[in-house]
Formats: structure tokens, sequence, C-alpha cells
């Protein structure tokens, strides 16, 4: 009898072992967005308050590194947690607990979610997409961040926003409290310094008309501080940002956003960034929100020397785009840590045209736009340079302008 009790429990431990995976984090994801249950799919199992209780249980032995007794847990639910490689970024360890083929057509069984965790991150940033099939590429935008900010928890949806209806849409993670989606919120966002969901909008809609290209708030009438902080940040590069204050923009004011709901509830912070469509669609043009959150909320003063390689931490200064350009081109660097700045135009001559930054500036990617008509005072067609200098290095590049 004690050898049968012996073999079963040395099977079981085989039967829930953990499994590695290896591979383009990016890619997986892109994949389990593809593959999720689509509009009107009926897609969405709407779990019991036991089953919430049970998956906040996994959250938990996730975050106390408890990995053994989590994927255990979550495979009384067809989950699994995978200790996965991330190839295009130097093998970077993640976790990522998720249905074992929702990155397959028709693998989704429960449309419960994905769930990302870095264990190494330095940034107690939650990032959380719950609409990525309905709000066009917020799934890499969101994704991208929780990789630039070296944040510790990603949180992606599970289907169509409308899987199962519109009316009610109880698939809709942001407006119902009956979804793990929720669930995994209320268990990360306590351990964060702020929750972050991304969203998009179109002023295609006629509701959004005259609607800035960015709108944010954290779900009440009373702005926070750090929304100030982030609208700096992100007209620094060209884009209108509107805050809701209660009144003003309140279409897209989160105000029915139940995670947004219970963080104030429990006096957290949660900051809700809507863009438009055209910020969205085009890399350049997220890419700048993705530096505007890094200004604003990566605080040390150095980063990981294993964060995503798309952000190289190091000093770069890249190439201006477009180039050549007419009227205006945006010039991009990163920085590895806190310094002072200086970004300078010169002629072919080596007379200085423009001085584009000249201060001290947090690491991070920045984006500063040079308009000859502005910033040169009517320059001439031709050929110049652009120099940036940071502590003691300094990189310069040439770009040209046709007038």
């Amino acid at each position: 009898m004690r050898f049968l009790i012996v073999m079963i429990l040395f099977i079981s431990s085989n039967l829930f072992s953990q499994e590695n995976k290896e591979g383009s984090l990016i890619q997986l994801v892109e994949n389990i967005k593809t593959a999720m249950p689509a509009r009107d799919s009926n897609g969405f199992v709407k779990p019991t308050s036991e089953e919430q209780n049970k998956f906040a249980e996994v959250i938990s032995f996730i975050v106390n590194q408890q990995h053994s007794s989590a994927d255990s847990a979550a495979r009384l639910f067809s989950y699994i947690l995978y200790d996965w490689k991330d190839t295009e970024n130097n093998g970077k360890e993640y976790y990522v607990l998720m249905e074992p083929k929702a990155n397959e057509s028709g693998g989704v069984t429960r449309g419960w979610g994905t769930y990302i965790f870095n264990e190494n991150g330095n940034n107690d940033v939650v990032i959380e997409v719950p609409h990525p099939r309905w709000d066009s590429n917020t799934w890499q935008v969101g994704f991208r961040a929780f990789q630039q900010l070296n944040s510790q928890y990603f949180l992606l949806s599970g289907t169509h926003r409308y899987a199962n209806g519109r009316y009610p849409a109880p698939a809709d993670p942001a407006h119902n409290t009956e979804n793990i989606f929720y669930t995994v919120h209320t268990q990360l966002a306590p351990k964060a310094n702020h929750a972050i969901q991304i969203h998009g909008f179109s002023r295609s809609n006629s509701k959004y008309d005259g609607y800035p290209d960015v709108v944010i708030s954290n779900g009440t009438s009373n702005p926070s501080a750090i929304l100030d902080s982030l609208k700096t940040e992100i007209t620094t590069d060209g884009y209108s940002v509107g805050i809701f204050d209660g009144v003003n923009y309140s279409h897209l004011g989160a105000r029915t956003n139940t995670e947004g709901f219970w963080s104030n509830m429990n006096n957290l912070s949660f900051i809700h960034i809507e863009m438009e469509y055209f910020i969205r669609a085009s890399d350049s043009e997220w890419e700048n929100i993705l530096g505007a959150l890094s200004r604003t909320f990566n605080t040390s003063t150095a980063i990981d020397d294993d964060v995503d390689l798309l952000y190289p931490q190091e000093f770069v200064l890249k190439q201006n785009y477009p180039n050549p350009f007419n009227p205006s081109t945006k010039i991009k660097y990163q920085l590895p840590s806190r310094g002072f700045v200086n970004l300078t135009v010169y002629n072919i001559l080596g007379i200085k045209i423009a001085s584009l930054v000249n201060k001290e500036q947090l690491p991070g990617l920045y984006s500063v736009e040079f308009n000859p008509s502005t910033d040169g005072k009517g320059l001439s067609s031709g050929v110049y340079f652009y120099k940036l200098s940071f502590g003691r290095n300094s990189i310069s590049k040439k770009m040209i302008y046709l007038k």
C-alpha cells in the first residue's frame, strides 16, 4: 500500500512538473491575440466565484515564486505555467500563465486571458490590455511597454470584448467583475505602484469629434498628479493630450472601468490611456508614447542590461526619420542613465543652427522634432548634422533637408 501511494505521488509530480519553453515572446503574444475567440463567438466561459478564488491562489503562488504549486493549481483549469526563455531578448526568463493552445486557432477553451510575469523586473508597474481584439494594436503597445519599462506584470484578456454579445457584454473584462482578468488585477495591483491600462479610440466615431490625440484618466473626477506628469511627457512629442476631470472627455474617462473602480476604492494608482487610431497604427508614433511612459515611470537611475533589445540600454542616437525630410523630422535617442543632454543641429560648415535639447534628463527613449521653418530660421535645402552629447560621450549623424 505504501509503495502504491509513493508511486501515485511520483507520477503526479511528473504530470505537474514545470514545463520549459523558448521562442519569441512577442510572437507568442501576437499569436494569442490572433487566435482569440471573435465577436459573437460565445468563446468566453464565465468563471464561478469559486473558480475566481482558486485562480487568485494561482497568482499568489506565482508572486511568491512557488512555481510548481502554481502550475499544479493552474492545471485544474486547463492552464499551464511555462518557464519561458525569450529568444528575441537574450534568453531572458519570464513565466507565462496561459491555456496551452491559446496561440492556435480554436485552441481557447475558457477565454480567461494570458498573464506574463517578469520576476527580474525592477519597475512595480502592471501593464493591462483588456481589449486586444477591439482596440487594434493595443496588445503590441502594451507588451512593448511591459518590456521597455522592465515591469513585473502583463495582463492580456482572452477574447474579443463582445465574444458573448454586446448587451450585456459578459466577456468584456474592463466592465465586469465576473472574469479572471479582474481577479488577476485585484491580486497584482496592490503589489505595484501603478496599474496602467492601454486602450484605443478613433475620431472617425462622431462622439469623439474634437477629442485630443490621447486621453488619460484615473477613472475619477479628481485627476492624480501622475497624470499631469504623463501629459507633459506625451506633449513633448507633439501630441495633444486631454485629462478626464469629470466633465471633459467623459466618453473616455473610464468611469465604469471595473479595475479602475476597484483600484480607486482601495486607494491604488490606476491609469487609463486612450490613444487615437493613427498613433496605434504606426510604430514610429506609438514608440513615442512608450518613450513618454518610460520617462514618467522609470524612476531608477539605470536600466537592467537585459531589457528588450528594441531599446538597447546604452547611449544611442538613431537616424532621423523621415530622411530626407520636409517639412519636419524626428530625432530619437536612448539614455542609459540620468545625465545632462545636449542636442544641436549644425550646417555643413559647422555653424550652429539650432539647439533642440539642453537639460538634464532621466533614462529612457526620447523623440525630438526638428522643423527648419521654426527651429532653423528658414534654412535652405542641403545637408545638415545633428550632434547628441551626453556626459563625456557624443554622437553625430547626417540628415538631408529638401525644401
